[in-house]
C-alpha cells in the first residue's frame, strides 16, 4: 500500500507543532474507528492523510506481449476507452470499477473501495463490469457476491465468490482463445466476425442444464451452454480478434410467441454497428446440420422483431445508449444478392444457377405478400422442381421452412 507524502512545506512546523500534529492524527484515528463521521471531517480539512492504492510515480511497464499461447499473460486492463459499460458510469462508479479491476487481476476474493458508494451505484459498476470483461467467469457465475456497508449505508467493501483456482482456469481459456484465432484464417472483419460465429455453433449445444451456464467456461470447458454463455463466449474471442463486440440483455419472443429472458451481442464492423444472436442460429433440432445465419449481422428493425433491450434493473439512474445499427448490407441474403422486393422466376432461376449445388435455396423477400407468392408457386405449384431440373439437378424429394417473422423459405433437397 502507497501512501501520499506531505510537502516539505507541510514538514516545516516547531516542536510544539510537530507534538500536537501527532496527537490529532491519533485523536482522529481514533474518532475514524468509533465515529467515522469525524474521521471524514478530519480528511476533508487534511488533518490526516488518507491512505491509498495508488502506485507513486514511477518508470511506465510496457503492456505485456504473449509470445506462446499456453502461458498468456494476464494483467489489468490498461485502456478502458473499449469497456463499452464503462463509458456510461459516474466518476465514482468507474472507481469502483477500477477497484474490481486491481482485485480481480490478482485474484483477489475481497475488493475494499477506494471510496464508499451507495448500494445501485455499485451494482451498476458491478453489471459494467461483468458485461465487458467475459474472461473473469466467476462474477457472472453460480457464487455471485456479497457486500459489506458503513455506517452511512455507503458500500465499502465487496466480496466475489472463488472456487480457488482461478488463475490456472484463465491460463486455460486463453490458452484455448489463442488457438482458436491462430487457427482463423485472414480475411476483413466481417470475416472473422463470421468464423467466430461459426465455431461457437459447431462446438457448442444449447442446455438449459449445463454447468456454469452463465460465463464463457460452460461454452470452453464443457461445449454446452445457454444464451448468456454464447454471448460472452462470442464478445470474448471477438475482442480477442480485435473487434469490438459487447454484451446485451432484455427479452426475446420465442417461436411460441411466449417471451423469455435473452442475451445477444452488439458488434462493430468497419465502423458500422450491427445485431449478432449466435444462439439464436443454433436452434434445437436443427437437423438438417446446416448453418445458419439469420441473426448475424442485423439491424435495428430485423434484431426489432423478436429482440427488446431491457437492461433497466442492472443500471439504476444510467442512461445506456445503444448505437444505431441501420446498415443491412452485412445481413447473409443481401450478402448473396437473394433478398427480393418482388417474386420473379427469372431471379430464382439466376440464384440456381449460382448456389444450386449447395443442396438447399434460401431466399428472403422484404414483404409477407411477396414471400407468399414465391412460396405458393415454387412449393404448392411445385415450380421449384422445374427450375432445379433446368439447372441440371435432379431431385427425389425436398423439404421446405417457412419463417414468416423475417419473410424467408428455405428449400432443402437432395
Amino acid at each position: 500500500m502507497a501512501y501520499r507524502y506531505l510537502a516539505d512545506d507541510e514538514k516545516d512546523v516547531g516542536k510544539f507543532g510537530f507534538s500536537l500534529w501527532k496527537l490529532i492524527c491519533v485523536v482522529c484515528i481514533v474518532c475514524g474507528t468509533l465515529f467515522p463521521a469525524a474521521y471524514t471531517y478530519a480528511l476533508s480539512k487534511g488533518i490526516i492523510v488518507q491512505p491509498t492504492d495508488e502506485p507513486q510515480p514511477g518508470p511506465v511497464k510496457p503492456d505485456p506481449v504473449i509470445v506462446d499461447p499456453d502461458k498468456p499473460v494476464v494483467e489489468p486492463t490498461k485502456n478502458y476507452q473499449n469497456d463499452f459499460y464503462y463509458q456510461f458510469l459516474t466518476k465514482e462508479e468507474k472507481e469502483v470499477y477500477k477497484d474490481i479491476m486491481k482485485a480481480f487481476s490478482e485474484y483477489q476474493t475481497t475488493v475494499s473501495l477506494t471510496n464508499p458508494i451507495p448500494v445501485d451505484e455499485m451494482r451498476a459498476a458491478v453489471n459494467a463490469f461483468r458485461n465487458d470483461n467475459p474472461l473473469y467467469y466467476w462474477i457472472s457465475g453460480d457464487n455471485g457476491y456479497t457486500h459489506i456497508s458503513d455506517l452511512l449505508g455507503n458500500v465499502s467493501t465487496i466480496s466475489f465468490g472463488y472456487k480457488g483456482n482461478e488463475k490456472s482456469t484463465i491460463e486455460l481459456l486463453e490458452s484455448k482463445a489463442n488457438r482458436i484465432i491462430a487457427s482463423m484464417p485472414e480475411g476483413s472483419e466481417y470475416d472473422k466476425a463470421k468464423y467466430l460465429h461459426d465455431y461457437l455453433i459447431k462446438n457448442t449445444e444449447y442446455d438449459d442444464n449445463a454447468t456454469d451456464n452463465q460465463n464463457i467456461l460452460s461454452v470452453f470447458m464443457n461445449g454446452r451452454t445457454v444464451c448468456a454463455g454464447y454471448t460472452r463466449a462470442y464478445q470474448y474471442l471477438c475482442n480477442k480478434a480485435g473487434l469490438f463486440c459487447t454484451y446485451v440483455s432484455g427479452y426475446a419472443t420465442n417461436s411460441l410467441g411466449g417471451r423469455e429472458n435473452h442475451a445477444w451481442n452488439l458488434i462493430r464492423i468497419d465502423n458500422r454497428y450491427y445485431w449478432v444472436d449466435v444462439t439464436w442460429d443454433d436452434p434445437i433440432g436443427n437437423t438438417q446440420n446446416r448453418m445458419i445465419y439469420d441473426y448475424l449481422c442485423l439491424d435495428d428493425a430485423d434484431i426489432g422483431l423478436d429482440h427488446i433491450i431491457d437492461m433497466t434493473d442492472d443500471f439504476v439512474g444510467l442512461n445506456i445508449t445503444i448505437p444505431a445499427c441501420s446498415d443491412k448490407s452485412l445481413e447473409y441474403y443481401n450478402l448473396r444478392n437473394a433478398y427480393y422486393d418482388t417474386y420473379n422466376v427469372d431471379d430464382i432461376d439466376r440464384y440456381l444457377k449460382k448456389y444450386g449445388n449447395e443442396g438447399l435455396m434460401e431466399i428472403r423477400f422484404s414483404s409477407l405478400e411477396e414471400m407468399n407468392k414465391a412460396s405458393d408457386d415454387l412449393i404448392t405449384n411445385g415450380k421449384v422442381r422445374t427450375l432445379l431440373k433446368n439447372n441440371g439437378i435432379d431431385v427425389g424429394t425436398y423439404t421446405y421452412v417457412i419463417k414468416e417473422k423475417f419473410h424467408i423459405i428455405v428449400i432443402y433437397y437432395q
